[in-house]
């Protein structure tokens, strides 16, 4: 599906609070299906289905299935239930049956609970993540990184009188001690312009993430990040990344050496509807030159579901291609 730019919710929570820890996508993978809805988009002939009006208009997706076939053979499906929560997600590659893969989540309202990894889409459970909340804001998030049914990680979350998260603790086999730290520095405006993280809870600094943040003249946000590993004062990556005025990105470029160099760069362009239309990645050899490069189309029904994407590589002639069709109530 569109790429929207999302990244896991540890990421989230642990790093600024604004989707920022992971790298850009390269454009061919499907992505989760973005929550907007239109009733302005595109509905040309795409070669995929166009479904009937769903029941609920403001809500299209809600109790959907969207089947998903890939150009090269891939498949997937998507189900939702009545607040369009994705609750089954199902990915079946062509040719490499290791690479299949399957998500479970439950939900509390709007409130993930609770996310199991399938990997190999076999009906087993190799990873998942549990949520408990104070209200709507994450207390304790429990992390099972091998399915085992015991969970390796418990992280605590803290809060300043903002309910802004300004601490997280880790602590490592549930066992009541404290393994690792995050602590957040925040402006007067509640970005999160320091982070440091403490492993092993000794005082020390193990990584610290410096932001500087900056309204650009189109109205954007812009953050420009530091990583510093081993607190030595010398930067060990750098990213910026741009926000729209509706919080969504439209630019990204990573220098994982922090040497000047640009190691990858995504830009992101949306349509009079409000839903992502282009998505450009280029990921960059030490010289400059460009090593490998996707830029992304998507066209929607009339009520912002997505029908197709095309993506065209600098390594291949041929488009990717993803359609997909929605069975909903009506």
């Amino acid at each position: 599906m569109s790429f929207a730019r999302s990244v896991p919710f540890s990421a989230i929570v642990l790093v600024w609070g604004a989707a920022c820890a992971a790298p850009a996508s390269d454009g061919l993978e499907s992505a989760p299906i973005r929550s907007d809805t239109s009733d302005t988009s595109d509905t040309s002939d795409t070669g995929a289905t166009t479904p009937d009006q769903p029941a609920n208009p403001l809500f299209p997706r809600a109790s959907c299935n969207a089947q998903g076939q890939s150009s090269e053979g891939d498949s997937e499906a998507y189900d939702f239930d009545d607040r369009e929560n994705e609750i089954q997600r199902i990915y079946t590659d062509h040719a490499d049956a290791s690479a299949n893969f399957a998500y479970v989540s439950a939900w509390q309202a709007r409130l993930l609970t609770l996310r199991e990894f399938d990997a190999g889409a076999d009906g087993s459970v190799n990873a998942r993540d549990a949520y408990q909340y104070n209200g709507v804001l994450v207390d304790v998030w429990s992390e099972d990184t091998d399915g085992d049914g015991v969970y390796d990680a418990i992280y605590q979350y803290a809060y300043d009188d903002a309910n802004r998260v300004i601490g997280v603790t880790r602590d490592d086999g549930d066992d009541g001690s404290i393994d690792a730290t995050y602590a957040y520095t925040l402006d007067d405006a509640g970005h999160v312009t320091e982070l440091v993280f403490d492993e092993g809870n000794d005082g020390s600094v193990d990584t610290r993430w410096t932001q500087v943040i900056a309204i650009n003249d189109a109205g954007e946000t812009v953050y420009d990040q530091v990583m510093d590993v081993g607190d030595d004062g010398i930067a060990d990556r750098l990213l910026t990344y741009v926000l729209d005025r509706q919080s969504r990105f439209t630019y990204e470029a990573s220098d994982s050496e922090a040497d000047g160099v640009i190691n990858w760069l995504a830009t992101w362009s949306y349509d009079e509807s409000e839903l992502l239309a282009l998505y450009d990645y280029a990921a960059y050899l030490p010289d400059g030159a460009v090593d490998y490069a996707v830029q992304t189309t998507y066209q929607y029904d009339a009520w912002g579901r997505e029908l197709r994407s095309e993506a065209r590589r600098s390594s291949s002639a041929v488009p990717f291609v993803w359609e997909w069709t929605w069975t909903c109530p009506t």
